[in-house]
């Protein structure tokens, strides 16, 4: 799981995009796969969805299947 670099929202999705990120991982009961687009919350909102106290520290909340981007002028 890395979050997008403004590279990739302006069509560069290959690895120099995301060179120097960090990598982490989420909770994920939705099935999203290696190279899927995630929506994900951290902190204390990723342990919302639980009743009980959950160590986690991202919930994939979405999996995104289009994304629409318009550069700011």
């Amino acid at each position: 799981m890395q979050p997008f670099a403004k590279e990739q929202f302006k069509g560069r999705a290959d690895d120099a995009a995301r060179e120097g990120s960090e990598a982490s991982s989420s909770y994920d009961n939705l099935g999203a796969g290696i190279g899927h687009v995630i929506g994900f919350t951290e902190g204390a909102e990723a342990t919302a969805p639980f009743d009980n106290p959950t160590p986690v520290d991202a919930f994939n909340a979405a999996i995104v299947d289009e994304i629409f981007y318009t550069p700011p002028t």
